[in-house]
């Protein structure tokens, strides 16, 4: 009896100590990025040459946000006892893993603003099942539809094809739960073959292993980059993607927030154009983590702030607007209430809203969402063991179409900035002239965005390039098609923290082309070259090596 009792007293104190032991998923808020070993000076350490060019295109300054967090910082969070998965440049943050009795510890180190529990211990599932998010995503192979020429008809993407637009020198980045068997079907085929896949990531197992957990991702692909002749065609086969696995099927916490913060970074790094996401988030397996209809105002949710960052740094950032326009909730979920966000609703072939899609408005009174593609019997896919072409139901499936288009677009337009390029989608829907928040803006065109984005662009003045660029040794030469263009012309030159780093003037005489600046006295870095010519202006971004 002695003895079964003290085994029963062992047992109880290792029950015990397992449970006061518990390592919990925290992301960690630090208070500053000094003693920062990288500068924005030097961007190529820590952003690709095709980011850089993105931000320059654009007139995107790289600041100190861009910047990694402090390497000294995650050490110390080491040596403290954190297992320390992912940093976060954007919030300058770290996701950790931690016995939940050292947190005091970490809170109290004085470069940490704050520590976030994120998930715990047991909240990480290997398994596939659908969840909650997915429920009214459903097949439907009953759906009588031609294979991909009404959902694309619908968009216009029947022209931009035959234009020569299909994505080809786009970066499409897909966010989502998984790619199930996306590697061996054959309407993906091209994508391997061509070696356009050109990274993927599984955030919630940390590896490269993204094709499983889930189909859903598969589909979502499926939307923009299939091809398989006579049978389905994505919005933007040509484009190059990367896919990242953000979304843990099994469980939701706010850890899958983060993830997608993780994945929305390293697509900015890679030089991404069009970030797609079919995923929302309002409601947790831990209730204290619950967003309320108040919270639906674009900068609450991590996700939600996270996107509209994402769209700062120059990309187009397409969402699907949620499934909840029969239920209780209703409205969007986060992220589609970002304001940079391109939401993306469901119509059905009867151009009718579907009835799930999710309405707006934000809480901050936007209207929400912005347009609207086919979610109702969209095709996603092709069932190999029959021939047979599967659809489902859901604005996940809305979501990619318009990705895809965007892309195709901008692939026309490459002179517009992401921000234009989500307008003049908005100004070519259907809706435009009175937009609410059932169907938006609308279901765009791309014949009707042609005609708005050739408008933009001749109403730029000045049409000024710059060599070489980067600069490599002493000056930049601005050139001109303008053989008339000429007068008094002044220029500034900023570096990304807003400070005038030289400044000059010069009259032009006419049929004067080219016009040198002086750059031997600037450090390396980027630039930002504004020049004004009898009151008409343009800002030029410029590396200097």
């Amino acid at each position: 009896m002695a003895k079964t009792s003290a085994c029963f007293l062992l047992f109880l104190t290792i029950f015990c100590h397992s449970i006061s032991a518990q390592e919990h998923r925290y992301v960690v808020h630090f208070a500053d990025k000094e003693n920062n070993q990288y500068s924005i000076d030097r961007p190529l350490e820590f952003l690709s040459q095709n980011a850089i060019d993105r931000r320059q295109r654009q007139g995107i300054a790289i600041t100190t946000q861009d910047l990694p967090v402090t390497s000294g910082y995650v050490q110390t969070l080491t040596t403290q006892g954190a297992e320390v998965l992912f940093t976060s440049r954007w919030f300058n943050a770290a996701l950790i893993i931690l016995n939940q009795n050292e947190v005091t510890n970490i809170e109290d180190l004085n470069f940490v603003n704050k520590v976030e529990l994120v998930a715990p211990a047991s909240a990480f599932s290997s398994r596939e099942k659908t969840h909650k998010k997915f429920d009214l995503e459903f097949d439907d192979e009953s759906v009588n539809m031609e294979a991909t020429d009404f959902q694309n008809q619908m968009l216009g993407v029947d022209q931009m094809h035959q234009e020569g637009f299909r994505g080809e020198g786009m970066l499409i980045v897909v966010v989502d739960g998984g790619f199930t068997a996306a590697d061996e079907l054959p309407y993906f085929e091209h994508l391997f073959n061509e070696n356009r896949v050109l990274d993927v990531y599984n955030f919630v197992e940390q590896n490269q292993d993204v094709y499983k957990r889930s189909t859903h991702g598969t589909r979502v692909l499926a939307c923009i980059g299939a091809s398989f002749p006579q049978q389905i065609t994505g919005t933007a086969p040509g484009a190059n993607f990367a896919l990242f696995i953000s979304e843990d099927v099994g469980s939701e916490y706010r850890i899958e927030e983060y993830n997608w913060v993780f994945a929305a970074e390293r697509a900015d790094s890679l030089g991404a154009d069009v970030i797609n996401t079919s995923l929302g988030y309002n409601q947790f397996d831990d209730p204290s983590m619950d967003y309320a209809k108040s919270d639906i105002d674009g900068q609450t949710a991590v996700i939600s702030r996270a996107a509209n960052i994402a769209a700062e740094k120059g990309m187009v950032i397409v969402n699907s607007a949620g499934n909840s326009g029969n239920n209780a909730w209703q409205i969007i979920t986060p992220p589609a209430d970002a304001e940079h966000v391109l939401s993306v609703g469901s119509v059905t072939t009867n151009f009718l809203r579907s009835s799930f899609s999710s309405l707006g408005p934000t809480a901050d009174g936007r209207i929400k969402p912005d347009v609207m593609a086919l979610g109702s019997g969209t095709v996603v896919g092709v069932d190999v063991s029959t021939g047979g072409i599967v659809s489902s139901n859901g604005t996940s499936f809305s979501s990619p179409l318009v990705a895809g288009l965007s892309a195709g677009l901008w692939q026309a337009f490459p002179g517009l900035t992401s921000f234009e390029v989500m307008q003049v989608l908005k100004e070519s829907a259907d809706n435009a002239a009175t937009p609410n928040n059932e169907f938006g803006y609308g279901i765009p065109n791309f014949t009707r965005a042609q005609e708005i984005a050739d408008e933009l662009q001749s109403n730029i003045k000045l049409d000024l390039k710059a060599f070489p660029n980067p600069v490599l040794q002493s000056q930049l030469t601005l050139s001109s098609n303008d053989v008339n263009l000429s007068g008094r012309m002044e220029y500034t030159i900023y570096n990304p923290l807003g400070q005038l780093i030289a400044t000059g003037d010069r009259l032009i005489g006419r049929m004067s082309q080219q016009v040198d600046i002086p750059f031997e006295r600037i450090p390396p870095g980027i630039y930002f070259l504004n020049v004004t010519i009898n009151d008409q202006a343009q800002s030029l971004r410029v590396l200097k090596y």
